[in-house]
């Protein structure tokens, strides 16, 4: 038995033994494989970069092996670095797309016993570099209703309550008790001026449908004979309309009824085009008109309307005093100068 156990040790050794040369040409013994490195972490930089970086436990190596591979696949080593590198940038990826990775040290004598913890990686999507390209106003509600568009847009909320958003972050949506809670924008978007194209996304959560004949209201500007604004009627409905003072009509466009689910998260964003509208829930299509010119003004507000602001989650029409209210959780509001692309109206709906 113990021949055997020496004859073991001796192939192990033999295993771990290499010669290599030193920096002055000499011939050396390399009897021990590299400890391997841990601590592997990954960042997305762009479209096609994947920064590494691990954690060097050795003294001995002759460098690291980086290996990545693809869902479903296997691994390949895609680069070798020097010893006492403990970084690599993965270069010519494809966007929006997920990789996984390993780094294993070695030297003369082999590699290390293990590889470093596994790392999944996903390159930058396309559309997340130009998503925030234009934006009039942004409210993510990080913990205040403050406009992060840097166009000093700031909304003051009157008792809306912070709770969780759609990812499950706290303190990153504002709760409406659907009685007397508004968030209101005292400036003008677009500083009151007519425009041609917008863009405006909300994501919003109703906790019931409004009463019989009301609205919950997710963003108005105020007024009546010039107001414009997205609801959601008693039976589901969806609806994004304005009005003009001279003459006084009002135009809207609205999708099918009971589109509208609630305890659900959901995205609602509107594309205007000169005449043309779209408005989209969750990424699909559900309502468009060639007829709304005109009906969507953002500029300055009917001669005696004392009440200037945009609301979130109210309209108020002083003219009449009817006013809708939403019960529910707005995760946030974002309007552009532009017209957003189906691709960016899909990504809205799912980031």
């Amino acid at each position: 038995m113990k021949k055997i156990i020496y004859l073991l040790l001796s192939i192990v050794l033999l295993q771990t033994i290499a010669c290599k040369k030193d920096t002055n040409g000499n011939t050396t013994t390399v009897t021990v494989v590299p400890i391997a490195p841990t601590t592997l972490i990954g960042q997305a930089v762009s479209t096609s970069k994947i920064n590494l970086a691990w954690t060097d436990n050795s003294t001995n190596e002759d460098g690291f092996k980086i290996e990545r591979k693809i869902a479903g696949g296997t691994y390949a080593v895609i680069a070798t670095t020097a010893a006492n590198i403990t970084n690599y940038t993965d270069s010519n990826l494809v966007a929006n797309k997920a990789y996984t990775y390993r780094v294993y040290a070695f030297n003369a004598a082999g590699s290390s016993l293990t590889y470093t913890n596994e790392v999944t990686i996903s390159t930058q999507d396309p559309i997340a570099q130009t998503i925030n390209n234009g934006l009039v106003a942004y409210y993510p509600f990080n913990g205040n209703a403050n406009d992060e568009s840097g166009n000093g847009n700031n909304g003051t909320v009157n008792g809306a309550t912070l709770t969780t958003d759609r990812n499950g972050d706290i303190n990153a949506a504002y709760s409406f008790n659907g009685t007397n809670n508004i968030i209101s924008i005292a400036n003008p978007f677009f500083n009151g001026q007519k425009v041609s194209q917008f863009t405006i996304s909300a994501y919003f959560y109703l906790n019931s449908l409004p009463a019989p004949n009301k609205n919950s209201t997710i963003w108005a500007k105020n007024g009546f004979w010039q107001a414009v604004g997205i609801d959601v009627s008693d039976n589901g409905r969806l609806a994004f309309g304005g009005s003009i003072p001279s003459p006084q009509q009002y135009q809207s466009i609205s999708s099918q009824p009971n589109i509208v689910q609630v305890n659900k998260w959901n995205n609602v964003t509107i594309l205007y085009n000169n005449n043309n509208c779209y408005m989209y829930l969750n990424g699909t299509m559900v309502a468009s008109s060639n007829s709304m010119a005109g009906y969507c003004d953002f500029g300055q507000y009917a001669a005696g309307n004392s009440n200037s602001t945009n609301l979130i989650g109210c309209s108020n029409s002083v003219s009449t005093g009817n006013v809708n209210f939403l019960n529910g959780v707005m995760g946030g509001f974002s309007i552009y100068n532009r017209v957003l692309s189906a691709a960016e109206v899909a990504y809205l709906a799912t980031h």
